[in-house]
């Protein structure tokens, strides 16, 4: 009786690495996309009003923050800034951006002098667009 010998070839130890480079980017693409960026926090963050109705403001690339604190500190985006400061940073961002809103965010405690000194040199740098940030009641909770 013959015998015959079956060879048996060994299982490759290699990992097929082809679709890495696919997996790799997709992942990279996920998180760019789901990442949330903040862009400008304030040093001083105020203490905003409430008020009856807000609206709120669809468009975010037009916006330019402007935090006015307690202590009369004013900081413009990322820029902290005095009050003959103001006028020429809004006028270089609106030149940039003319369809520009200038969000104000003043604490509740703040000066209405200095509210008044900054909404004077707003309008010096001709800054049309304003809004007045706000909390509501359900905002808080």
């Amino acid at each position: 009786m013959a015998h015959i010998r079956q060879t048996t070839q060994e299982a490759g130890t290699t990992i097929p690495t082809a679709s890495m480079a696919d997996i790799s980017f997709l992942l990279l693409i996920f998180f760019i996309v789901s990442t949330v960026f903040v862009q400008y926090r304030p040093e001083y963050p105020p203490d905003i009003p409430e008020a009856a109705s807000v609206e709120l403001l669809k468009n975010k690339r037009n916006i330019a923050n402007l935090w006015i604190s307690a202590d009369g500190i004013i900081q413009i985006d990322s820029a902290l800034v005095n009050m003959d400061g103001v006028a020429p940073t809004l006028l270089r961002k609106l030149q940039a951006n003319p369809q520009l809103i200038v969000l104000i965010k003043s604490d509740q405690r703040a000066k209405y002098g200095v509210v008044s000194d900054v909404i004077e040199e707003l309008r010096r740098a001709n800054t049309l667009r304003i809004s007045f940030a706000a909390r509501t009641k359900e905002l808080q909770q």
